[in-house]
């Protein structure tokens, strides 16, 4: 055994009484609650990140591809339905669904009120995993290979304000280009859903696409646009780049980031905040273990001197200080994760801390733990404290075994 694994193996022993063992406890508590405090900002982060990524896709999708023009509003111009296009999309590394979709603005009247929405059209190929989670009552409007013709599929939201409810009949009104005259339509609610996404669930009523069909007077093979899916939201910029080059001259690819960049800049800013904390709460953990070392080294002053008479270079005392303290760091970074990752648990089984969904479009606290920013956290907190535990470390070089003994 190496002579510092001796004395370090000496040191941490529960027989050690000195005055410095309760500054090494409160050294392990401070570590501990510093890393449980960057784990729960890191993974409420991560939740938050793709609960509202998740619910913007799922509402208007990752990519949309609409015709080229200078339309600013919700009418969209046909687009000739080329399935061998979509089959081009779906052949696109990445890519899960691809489908067409139109969208048309209206008005929702009933008894005492009034309400302008966007009535947004969908067919059988509509990826429906995240709309069908969020139906509180009722039911979608997909059927076993068909969608139900004149339902709709209202939000909480709007059928609050409304007074509506499943199965009332709903009476929209529509302005056709070249008419004086609304169209009406009149639908049955099938379901009701909420998302938690004020803006979308204000706004969006879904029905059957060939209902939006014959009110614009299109024929069966023209769309407004094709929704695009992807399974990795990180390769989103490289997806639509790829999907571009297979586009005619004629159409336009958004990715959701550039749709809706309020959203996406409001998360870079959390990401701002949470950079924050882990960088105080890296040093407030640095600077605790600096002054547990510097209380360790003052404490073995008389061992340190016995060791150098004895013939112990400066760096062979330096390394074993270095090793005690990374020893307490250990087991302050052991007790930070159970802490950390049992009170992130915790929230996810039981959902105790709530929200304003009407500020953060959610009514819980999301965690979601990732297992590689999780191990970079840990192994960057290590690697910073043991550097900078160098530098106090580096005062053993100072201690005269003369001067030493001689007091002693």
């Amino acid at each position: 055994m190496r002579i510092e694994s001796y004395l370090l193996s000496r040191l941490v022993s529960r027989k050690n009484t000195g005055f410095s063992r309760p500054v090494v406890h409160i050294a392990v508590v401070s570590v501990a609650l510093g890393l449980a405090c960057m784990i729960l900002s890191l993974a409420i982060l991560t939740g938050f990140r793709h609960q509202i990524r998740d619910k913007v896709s799922g509402m208007v999708a990752h990519i949309q591809l609409n015709r080229y023009d200078n339309n600013l509003s919700w009418e969209q111009q046909p687009v000739s339905l080329d399935y061998q296009l979509i089959d081009k999309i779906k052949k696109v590394k990445g890519v899960t669904h691809a489908y067409p979709y139109i969208t048309k603005p209206g008005i929702i009247r009933t008894a005492g009120d009034i309400e302008g929405v966007v009535l947004k059209g969908i067919d059988t190929d509509y990826d429906w995993s995240f709309l069908e989670t969020r139906i509180i009552s009722g039911k979608s409007l997909r059927t076993r290979d068909s969608i139900t013709l004149m339902s709709a599929l209202v939000s909480q939201q709007t059928a609050s304000r409304l007074g509506l409810k499943v199965g009332d009949p709903l009476r929209m009104y529509f302005i056709r280009e070249g008419e004086t005259t609304p169209a009406a339509r009149r639908l049955s609610v099938s379901g009701i859903y909420e998302t938690g996404l004020e803006e979308f669930d204000r706004m969006f009523v879904f029905c059957e696409i060939g209902l939006i069909r014959r009110l614009n007077g299109w024929e069966a093979d023209q769309t407004g646009g094709i929704e695009v899916k992807i399974s990795d939201f990180s390769k989103l910029d490289g997806i639509a780049q790829a999907i571009y080059r297979e586009m005619p001259y004629d159409l336009n690819v958004q990715t959701v980031t550039a749709m809706y960049p309020q959203l996406f800049d409001w998360l870079r800013l959390m990401d701002m905040n949470v950079l924050i904390i882990l960088v105080l709460m890296t040093l407030v953990s640095a600077m605790t273990m600096i002054s547990t070392l510097l209380i360790l080294v003052l404490e073995r002053t008389t061992m340190i001197g016995v060791l150098k008479s004895l013939g112990a270079t400066d760096s062979s005392v330096r390394k074993l200080f270095l090793m005690l303290g990374a020893h307490v760091l250990l087991r302050g970074l052991l007790a930070g994760n159970l802490l950390g990752l049992g009170l992130a648990w915790l929230q996810w089984k039981f959902e105790w801390l709530r929200l304003d969904q009407a500020s953060y479009y959610m009514t819980v606290v999301p965690v979601k733990i990732q297992l590689l920013p999780l191990l970079l956290l840990n192994v960057g907190a290590m690697l910073i404290c043991i550097l900078l535990m160098w530098l106090p470390s580096r005062s053993v070089a100072g201690i005269s075994p003369v001067k030493t003994l001689r007091y002693s």
